[in-house]
């Protein structure tokens, strides 16, 4: 006991004195270690860089393409919610639109490909017979169906928000995002079983492994499609419910709100009884699943109601 005592003392007193003893053993050891971890992490960083730069020599016209096709996707969301929700659908039009035209102008040049045939579940006109080729098809389709179900929400809310509320719109944007989830998790799967069952390769494997690795991608697709289903259910039955928030009609005492700082009359309600302008109460409520004065949860998805998309790249 006294000296478990003694150590734990020792160690008390260590630590209370080494940051002004530069020649501790235990700080040199542990900054020693650090630093060594930190090469490591940086010679695995530069490994990555070099291949990196070799797929680009390799496949450069496919990464840039990629890239471009990416850059587009992020720029589009990132002004979707500002223009959606505040109400400048038309402003954001010309951005969609722009996105789109990049997404038909490059599947033009690659038409002799015939990438654009995996739309309607068709394979393409050449044989995937590269592990990055499926990547890369899967990525360019993936961006496609990002910025083509951005411009269909630009244009449900230019024809619809006049006759629409914002809490109805937020429902449509996130009904469109999901299906457009949906959409990018089949297409990859048309792609990979081009890929593994070496459909129309000129020279192919053994019939086993071949059927094997189907097997197990398919399997292992289904899996993951069946998780997210659940989910997906479990999301959507919630999703054209009535709003959280109750409109109150009648004149009430002048308040502050709590979103805009600005004084209304008209109210809308939360669950907890919380009130803010009926204004402020829709573009909240699709940014947002709690109280923005006490902030309790009172709904456990918003995700997408805003205009925005999921950025992650679909790429099996």
């Amino acid at each position: 006991m006294s000296s478990a005592h003694d150590s734990s003392s020792h160690e008390g007193l260590h630590s209370l004195s080494c940051s002004c003893n530069d020649h501790c053993t235990t700080c040199l050891h542990d900054k020693t270690q650090g630093n060594f971890l930190m090469s490591r992490l940086l010679c695995h960083v530069a490994f990555l860089f070099l291949i990196f730069i070799w797929v680009y020599f390799e496949h450069h016209l496919g990464v840039v393409t990629l890239v471009w096709l990416y850059s587009s996707t992020l720029y589009v969301n990132l002004y979707s919610s500002e223009y959606l929700i505040e109400g400048r659908p038309k402003s954001h039009l010309f951005i969609a639109f722009i996105g789109m035209i990049d997404v038909l102008l490059i599947h033009y040049a690659y038409r002799d490909q015939g990438y654009y045939k995996i739309f309607g579940f068709f394979p393409p006109n050449f044989p995937i017979v590269h592990w990055s080729a499926a990547l890369w098809i899967s990525g360019m389709i993936d961006c496609s169906i990002k910025l083509f179900s951005t411009f269909f929400k630009v244009l449900f809310a230019v024809t619809c928000r006049p006759v629409l509320s914002v809490h109805k719109l937020g429902t449509a944007f996130a009904a469109v995002e999901w299906a457009s989830i949906l959409a990018r998790k089949l297409y990859p799967t048309v792609v990979w079983i081009l890929f593994f069952t070496e459909f129309n390769w000129p020279e192919q494997n053994p019939f086993f492994r071949r059927m094997l690795l189907t097997v197990l991608y398919v399997l292992f697709k289904l899996t993951i499609v069946a998780v997210n289903i659940r989910s997906i259910r479990k999301i959507w039955s919630g999703l054209f419910g009535p709003p959280v928030f109750s409109l109150r009609p009648e004149i009430t005492p002048e308040h502050q709100c709590v979103i805009c700082h600005e004084s209304y009359t008209q109210a809308a309600v939360f669950p907890c009884n919380h009130m803010v302008c009926q204004n402020c109460v829709g573009p909240w409520s699709n940014q947002h699943p709690f109280c923005p004065v006490c902030g309790g949860v009172y709904r456990t998805e918003s995700k997408w109601r805003d205009g925005s998309m999921d950025l992650t790249l679909q790429l099996y």
